[in-house]
């Protein structure tokens, strides 16, 4: 699984792909050293678009992508969505996650 960097940790790393999100604006760049930069763009207080960083919301990209850009495999795809389901299940019921 590869690690989200800033992008400043990303100066001088090999970029070898380039993904995008098909509902929520992210884009992520992975980079050499088993890392990657989550990127969004966000509407700024003039109205102008502004790029900041973002935490990688996983589910939003196609499993596909996920897994041949190397951030996870389909089984921590797997165990990730097990996760959610279950703090899902358990808010519900208003028990601690």
């Amino acid at each position: 699984m590869r690690t989200q960097i800033t992008p400043e940790e990303a100066i001088g790393r090999r970029i070898e792909g380039i993904f995008f999100s098909t509902n929520n604006a992210q884009a992520v760049i992975t980079v050499s050293g088993k890392a990657f930069v989550c990127l969004v763009a966000k509407r700024g207080y003039d109205q102008d678009d502004e790029i900041e960083t973002d935490k990688l919301q996983i589910f939003d990209f196609g499993d596909d992508a996920i897994v041949e850009s190397g951030i996870a495999t389909k089984e921590e795809l797997e165990a990730m969505r097990k996760a959610e389901a279950e703090d899902f299940i358990k808010r519900r019921e208003g028990r601690p996650t």
